[in-house]
């Protein structure tokens, strides 16, 4: 049976999750209330499909939204936000009253209302169960505290990178896949760790989405070490600029520095 797919986010930079529209009437970029893991959210439409690659619809049990928001679930949405700021207040200044080593990082209350979840960081282990006992009673709702590491707390508090532009994380970088030194080491980037790691202490996460391009021009540009043959004769490459294709070629018989050509002006000899 032909179902279509509601492909859903409650956050911009967010996972995407999937839904069906069921009984309803939608369209790309409304806003639809659904159960959700953590309780009634309310999310965005990005994309309606009818199939999902590499997956059988069917085994995914896809639940189907609850209904399309109106003018009122968003007003209620909006609100939601500033109770989700004073919830915020409220945890901080309890877990001063404790004696907590917590950061409070941000506050989401569930589109009902009926859960506040808690978002933290802490370098040590932290007993908050009094604590939770006391923002349940001050705040009439169910209280869920999640710990993130560092990574996540950045990408909800945003910033501006070494590059001069918004963090990757928080504007557009949905899934922060594994980043390693492998990936910095074929894309010629500098090994300093200053240079490499980004306002959280990490590996910058733009070195993991730009893999991908950076293993297609590797894979279609000469190496270093080949010998080619050029508009002036064989020569061997010595240097290459992967995003500009330019390559450096040194002839043993010339005694010239190394002549510049593009990658497509010159031809590998296997």
């Amino acid at each position: 049976m032909w179902k279509k797919i509601l492909v859903l986010k409650f956050q911009p930079t967010g996972k995407i999750n999937y839904y069906t529209a069921g009984n309803c009437k939608c369209n790309v970029n409304d806003y639809a209330i659904v159960d959700a893991t953590r309780g009634m959210a309310l999310g965005k439409i990005i994309k309606i499909k009818n199939e999902i690659k590499n997956k059988n619809i069917d085994e995914l049990k896809l639940k189907p939204i609850i209904r399309v928001a109106n003018k009122h679930d968003i007003a209620q949405y909006e609100a939601n936000k500033q109770y989700a700021e004073s919830a915020r207040k409220i945890c901080i200044a309890k877990a001063k009253k404790y004696k907590l080593n917590m950061r409070i990082i941000n506050v989401e209350y569930t589109f009902d209302r009926k859960k506040v979840i808690f978002y933290f960081s802490t370098e040590s282990q932290v007993d908050f169960r009094a604590l939770v006992k006391e923002l349940s009673y001050v705040l009439k709702s169910k209280i869920e505290m999640r710990q993130i590491n560092v990574r996540e707390q950045t990408k909800m508090l945003g910033g501006i990178g070494i590059c001069g532009r918004p963090f990757c994380c928080s504007t557009f970088l949905n899934n922060i896949g594994t980043v390693s030194i492998k990936m910095a080491k074929q894309q010629n980037l500098s090994l300093n760790p200053n240079k490499l790691s980004g306002a959280c202490g990490r590996l910058m996460c733009c070195i993991q989405y730009e893999q991908k391009n950076y293993e297609y021009l590797i894979k279609h540009s000469p190496h270093i070490g080949d010998e080619v043959e050029t508009p002036d004769g064989r020569g061997r490459v010595v240097d290459i600029n992967l995003l500009t294709g330019f390559t450096k070629v040194d002839f043993e018989n010339k005694d010239d520095v190394p002549v510049v050509y593009h990658k497509d002006d010159i031809k590998v000899i296997k």
